[in-house]
């Protein structure tokens, strides 16, 4: 759940506070948009996995997918040298 204050956002799962984002001045956001930001974000940083952020922000799995696709983020982190190794081991 994300609770939006005067000028803060707080992230809550369950009891657990997970994050708190300050702003200096009070911004124009909806909620649906500040949900997607964080859960983009915590996804884009590897803080969440996939299913995790689709969950933040409150959307299903597929849509977060095509979120992710329109602001050309990754949904599958693999290295190219992971995969070199991988093949080269195959």
């Amino acid at each position: 759940m994300l609770t939006k204050g005067g000028n803060y956002f707080i992230l809550v799962t369950g009891e657990k506070m997970i994050s708190r984002i300050l702003f200096r001045k009070p911004i124009e956001i909806s909620e649906e948009e500040a949900k997607m930001l964080f859960a983009t974000k915590l996804f884009e940083e590897q803080k969440v996995s996939l299913e995790k952020a689709s969950e933040i922000a409150e959307v299903s799995l597929n849509f977060f997918i095509e979120i992710l696709s329109r602001k050309n983020i990754p949904v599958i982190n693999y290295p190219v040298e992971q995969l070199r190794e991988d093949i080269a081991n195959a």
